[in-house]
């Protein structure tokens, strides 16, 4: 069957007509009256969606929305029809512009019952369930002249509307192999308010820059695999703190508590700090590296406050250093240390044991943050090289609580003990592959880390019964940066909460509130990131994936849709979950994860124990990581929608929540009855029901399967 989809927007969308399962825009013939097109072929030929932008302006409770999409006829004749789209219900629009050959459309707006009744409609003459997602939305339809043989129609629509709550969804889904799939995507989101603080999208990776009173959000895809979606916090005060709960048909709700310091704070307020920068120098830096390590030396040295002390450690075979001890950082000793590192060469093993107790002997509980950025780009080859062994004297020396950031540069490392260092010692880690720029990358980091707020941060849930908390204790807060937290919770999900930490040598605390927020994402990002760190916990201690943690991570992959490359490849045909083969003896192999889905590094050897040195243990670091901080694949056989998970079996999307055993029990209903479209009056199931003509789903307790 061809399938076909209305790109519809939740807060500013004009997409293109009709999203169906593959989500692709469709030409649908005119009404009676309108002049006939060329007879199109079944299934219905599609535009293909090229390129859309969309400029929001948020003030306060309201936002603007600007939209414009490019789209383009790929046949060689010209098409005609009609074009729909859906709004959010009540948007006030104020312009709306389809230009074409100088010809300018106009639309006309349908609300409420006469929009439900078209797009009803288009189900049962089109047999197209994922318009079902839309019923509760407003609709602007207008007629399409035609579009020349491979020409294109440029599409705009301003219009206004109010925001329930800090929060903001845009469309963009395009999964699946479809044309619209490959639509580049810009969204450019500006905030005039100045109390504007934490900004999180649980859906992708976006930039933030705040420029005088103005937070902006910006962010470029080349590809629409799922909506946009973001939330914001507001506060004043040196730190904002906030906690959002949903509560979907789980017996236990999820939260996401966002914390951020005043981006404004003064330079007065900043804890001064003690860092500690340590650099390989072995013989493998020799050459373009050991460039590009100098230079970003520089750049973390041009990073320090006025009242910062620090000291430059070098090691090979051997480990040397600017001064004997931490030093102030005044002109003149910065203008030293950066001659230091010119002279820096590139010589000898990896004396990575050494060099880390060095450092560490410099740090002390002193009031001040202290840290130490270490890089390399190589194993342990010098001193000690038990990796198990490095990491308990690491610890065990570490008295000053020091924070420790890690560099792995390359693939010549071991990642595991890179990640368990900086774990085990309350940093972060990340790598700078081959075709990357050490300065670049190193600097990016370590703004972030360059003045910190708050160390020894603690959260305060007053009477709320929360648990599975991820990450389990905060990281320092930093101006400029944020915290998020996910975690499970028992009862109503009302209470206080309270941020408590050391700023300055004092002790400090900050008032937090706790709020509803209707976010459907949250548990499966909740979700991904307990298996971020179940899978890492076992990798660190090096244990092999088995017994209870496996099947936790098997529970949780079904149940929320997770792909994880690491260690599970979801559901087969037959519905039963499928255990990753392991990797040969040499740790390099490539398991397929699903049908049609990705393929990543996963394990090593018979034990099952996850790859740690080489590509493939710098490749399992970066995947993990992605799963702590809630990101995972997409798979085009699994889909989320409105907190519930369905997984693509011999034809039909089966509810996650749904249990074989009770098949029997089940309530049949035959797609676009009668008594079908009398359940859509449930706008939640509705939404279930969109992701095909074949469903079963778990609905108030029966279980309900709808038959084509």
């Amino acid at each position: 069957m061809q399938k076909s989809l209305l790109l519809t927007a939740a807060v500013a969308a004009l997409l293109p007509p009709l999203w169906a399962q593959d989500r692709r825009p469709t030409i649908f013939p005119p009404p009676i009256g309108w002049p006939r097109p060329i007879p199109l072929p079944a299934p219905l030929t599609e535009l293909q969606l090229e390129h859309q932008n969309a400029k929001i302006e948020v003030r306060g409770p309201l936002a603007r929305t600007h939209l414009r999409q490019t789209l383009r006829n790929p046949l060689p004749r010209a098409l005609e029809g009609s074009y729909l789209f859906a709004l959010p219900r009540g948007a006030a629009v104020s312009n709306f512009a389809m230009t074409m050959n100088g010809k300018r459309l106009e639309a006309e707006i349908l609300e409420g019952d006469k929009a439900r009744e078209i797009y009803q409609g288009i189900v049962q003459k089109m047999r197209d369930p994922a318009i079902l997602e839309f019923l509760d939305r407003d609709l602007v339809r207008a007629k399409i002249f035609p579009v020349p043989a491979g020409g294109t129609v440029e599409i705009e629509l301003d219009y206004a509307q109010t925001l329930s709550e800090n929060r903001l969804t845009l469309p963009l889904r395009a999964p699946g192999a479809s044309s619209a799939s490959s639509a580049k995507a810009n969204v450019e989101i500006s905030f005039a308010d100045a109390d504007v603080r934490a900004i999180y999208s649980p859906s992708h990776s976006v930039e933030t820059r705040r420029t005088g009173g103005k937070t902006l959000i910006s962010g470029e895809w080349s590809s629409a695999e799922r909506d946009f979606s973001l939330l914001w916090t507001r506060g004043g005060g040196k730190v904002s703190l906030q906690m959002l709960t949903y509560r979907g048909d789980e017996p236990d709700g999820t939260f996401l508590l966002l914390a951020a310091p005043d981006p404004a704070i003064s330079a007065t307020e900043i804890e001064a700090k003690d860092v500690v920068f340590v650099f390989d120098t072995s013989g493998s830096m020799e050459g373009a590296k050991i460039e590009q390590a100098r230079r970003a030396l520089r750049t973390l040295l041009g990073n320090l406050n006025p009242k910062d002390r620090f000291n430059i450690v070098t090691f090979a075979s051997s480990v040397g250093s600017f001064r004997d001890g931490l030093t102030d950082a005044t002109p003149a000793n910065l203008e030293a240390a950066r001659r230091f590192a010119d002279g820096i060469t590139a010589v000898g093993g990896t004396n990575i044991s050494d060099a880390l107790q060095s450092a560490l002997k410099m740090t002390a509980q002193n009031g001040r943050a202290q840290q130490i950025v270490f890089m390399t780009d190589g194993q342990p080859t010098v001193g000690q090289t038990n990796p198990d062994a490095i990491l308990r004297e690491a610890k065990a020396a570490n008295d000053a609580r020091a924070r420790l950031f890690v560099f792995g540069v390359g693939n010549d490392v071991n990642a595991r003990l890179l990640d368990a260092l900086a774990q085990e010692n309350r940093g972060a880690s990340d790598y700078v592959t081959p075709s990357e720029d050490i300065e670049t990358k190193v600097g990016a980091l370590y703004e972030k880390i360059a003045f910190p707020v708050v160390s020894d941060a603690k959260i305060d849930f007053g009477g709320l019964s929360v648990y599975d908390v991820y990450p389990p204790s905060l990281p320092d807060l930093f101006r400029g940066a944020q915290v998020t937290v996910f975690g499970r919770f028992r009862g109503d999900g009302k209470g206080k909460i309270a941020l408590m930490g050391q700023s300055n040598r004092q002790t400090v605390r900050f008032d937090g509130a706790v709020s509803g927020v209707d976010a459907n994402e949250l548990p499966k990002l909740w979700a991904t990131r307990k298996v971020g760190f179940l899978i890492d916990d076992a990798r660190r201690a090096n244990r092999p994936l088995a017994g209870e943690v496996r099947d936790e991570i098997i529970k949780l992959s079904q149940k929320y849709g997770i792909v994880t490359p690491l260690t599970v490849a979801l559901i087969t045909e037959d519905g039963s979950p499928r255990w990753a083969q392991p990797f040969p003896a040499d740790g390099l192999g490539r398991t397929p994860m699903l049908r049609g889905g990705p393929a990543a590094p996963m394990m090593r050897g018979n034990g099952g124990t996850l790859a740690e040195s080489g590509a493939a243990g710098v490749s399992v670091s970066r995947d993990l990581n992605a799963l702590r901080q809630g990101r995972s694949e997409t798979v085009a056989d699994v889909k989320t929608i409105e907190g519930k998970t369905f997984s693509l079996q011999n034809g039909v999307w089966t509810d996650s929540d749904f249990d074989p055993k009770i098949a029997g029990a089940a309530r049949v209903v035959k797609f676009a009855s009668k008594e079908y479209f009398e359940l859509l009056r449930d706008a939640k199931l509705a939404k279930w029901l969109s992701v095909g003509q074949r469903v079963i789903v778990v609905w108030k307790g029966q279980v309900l399967r709808v038959e084509a």
